[in-house]
């Protein structure tokens, strides 16, 4: 099952995960040749062209992964979409449940974790934990909503969808947060109309 797509400009190719393959594929838009890749890590899914030029692939998408205590599998993992034959390589690890990925305009990758929230993780493959821990009570997992799914960037906002939610609207985490909660994120305690 094909999951997560992105574009890379450079050549117009259009790469997504295979859910439940464990594979990454890309679409040539010149020929409209179909190639896929096996890698060895589990669910890969959302895709995502970092400024880096690499592309960046979260991985890790099961159940077990969100039970409390559960060694978390998840990761993400990068590779050069332009190689002859692309090898993904770990980049961040320790992850719950990986869903969507967006890069801020700081270059760092956020990640809508379904077991542990919102995620940042710095270029070098840190989970920046500080910052990460300032969404715990208004952007995790279960408080709001079920499972932190979609997230994207724009300018110094990050906009966040759940998959199920009682308020079924999107949210946004630091470094300014939406308001549009039941309860407030830190660094905006407004309610916005």
């Amino acid at each position: 099952m094909p999951y997560g797509i992105d574009i890379n400009p450079l050549d117009n190719s259009v790469w997504y995960g295979k859910l439940l393959g464990n594979k990454i594929g890309v679409v040539h838009r010149r020929t409209l040749e179909v190639v896929e890749y096996s890698t060895p890590y589990t669910g890969p899914r959302r895709m995502r062209l970092g400024p880096d030029g690499l592309m960046y692939v979260a991985s890790g998408t099961t159940t077990m992964n969100m039970l409390p205590g559960a060694v978390r599998t998840g990761r993400v993992l990068r590779f050069d979409s332009t190689a002859a034959h692309p090898v993904p390589h770990t980049f961040a690890r320790g992850l719950g449940m990986p869903n969507g990925m967006a890069f801020g305009a700081d270059r760092a990758l956020y990640v809508a974790d379904g077991a542990l929230g919102v995620l940042r993780i710095r270029p070098n493959g840190s989970v920046d934990r500080a910052w990460s821990a300032q969404t715990a009570s208004a952007i995790a997992p279960f408080t709001n909503g079920l499972i932190d799914a979609g997230i994207t960037a724009h300018a110094n906002d990050l906009h966040v969808t759940f998959i199920a939610r009682r308020t079924g609207r999107a949210r946004c985490s630091p470094p300014r947060v939406c308001a549009r909660s039941v309860h407030p994120a830190p660094g905006n305690r407004k309610k916005e109309p």
